[in-house]
């Protein structure tokens, strides 16, 4: 639902893994956003062991989209940056989404990373 809110796609789902496309990176930033807050609030109410924890990639730049798969730079390091480093509750923007972003509300910490032997520079959303 976060994803249709912002006028988002979810691509596919793959394990426990949703793609999602949006016209902008403000768009996808106000998708995890509300996600992070959703899952936040659902996890008030439940027993620690029941936790949900989200961690997410966002990244900027052209993909080819295939019949039921898309490809792209930009997918493979957001698909790293959120899959292999962002911890949980985090979400981080690759060097590309960075430069997308638009408006001065969002707060990010600037990341030095190194993801097996690949140099990228990133960003992390502060959420709170």
């Amino acid at each position: 639902a976060a994803v249709a809110e912002v006028k988002g796609t979810v691509l596919k789902f793959e394990a426990d893994n949703a793609y999602s496309v949006f016209a902008t990176v403000n768009a996808a930033v106000a998708a995890s956003r509300t996600i992070c807050d959703r899952v936040r609030e659902g996890n008030l109410s439940a027993v620690a062991d029941d936790h949900i924890q989200v961690s997410m990639g966002i990244g900027y730049g052209p993909i080819l989209l295939a019949e039921d798969d898309y490809f792209g730079d930009e997918v493979n390091q957001a698909s790293k940056v959120g899959e292999d480093i962002a911890r949980a509750g985090e979400v981080l923007l690759t060097e590309q989404a960075l430069k997308a972003l638009r408006g001065k509300s969002h707060r990010i910490e600037a990341l030095d990373l190194s993801i097996s032997g690949i140099h990228l520079q990133a960003g992390r959303l502060l959420l709170e």
